[in-house]
């Protein structure tokens, strides 16, 4: 009798629901990366001394703010003292930069609407700011291309935090909303599985990088549906 692989991708998926994070995984662009595509040197300066200002110096806020415990003018404003710079400037030139935000591939969106043709429920699932559901879901029209959109800052919880009873707080509402189970479910992420809370729950994990890109796991996930 032939040994079955114990490789996922060889054997036939059920999965009725797919999770997707945003940073690193559908998008690499950051906060200001417009700046630092720019031909002027000027503008370069200012991406490293804002995007430094924020994540190095200011790196403890970083987890509240996607906890909703800032909002995006409470950090801009801390980052403009800083540098001197003027808050009117860093806000347009950081909207400018949530909206410029770009897939990881320019076949994403393809590959969504067919595993939605083949009634998969394609979810963002993201530990991000509020300024992601402001700026950069209407101008890039994500809330059309994706069922739903799981912003960690509005449920004040990140995707690996716990409730007193053990429960994922991050997949509570999804999971109530649509009855499915996470059995039934697979995450994709850049990151590791943190405490393996997402494959305690029961779903598949999927790590991406640059030899396993997103659009390729998608890809696998199509032949398998």
């Amino acid at each position: 009798m032939k040994k079955l692989s114990k490789h996922t991708k060889n054997k036939p998926l059920k999965q009725k629901a797919v999770f997707i994070d945003w940073n690193g995984t559908l998008s690499p662009t950051n906060f200001w990366s417009h700046l630092d595509k720019s031909e002027k040197q000027s503008d370069r300066e200012l991406f490293k001394l804002w995007a430094d200002t924020m994540f190095v110096n200011h790196k403890d806020l970083i987890v509240p703010w996607m906890k909703g415990e800032y909002t995006s003018e409470d950090i801009l404003t801390l980052v403009s003292k800083a540098t001197n710079t003027d808050y009117e400037t860093l806000l347009k030139e950081f909207i400018i930069g949530c909206e410029r935000m770009e897939y990881s591939s320019p076949n994403i969106p393809a590959l969504v609407k067919k595993l939605k043709d083949k009634s998969v429920i394609v979810s963002i699932a993201t530990n991000n700011m509020d300024s992601f559901t402001r700026w950069t879901v209407p101008y890039m029209k994500l809330d059309t291309l994706f069922d739903e959109i799981i912003n960690s800052f509005y449920l004040n919880a990140m995707k690996h935090d716990l409730d007193n009873d053990g429960k994922a707080i991050f997949f509570k509402n999804f999971f109530n909303k649509y009855q499915v189970d996470p059995n039934n479910c697979i995450f994709i992420d850049d990151g590791e599985d943190k405490m393996g809370v997402i494959t305690n729950l029961g779903m598949d994990y999927r790590r991406v990088n640059s030899s396993n890109t997103l659009a390729q796991e998608l890809e696998n996930i199509l032949q398998n549906v």
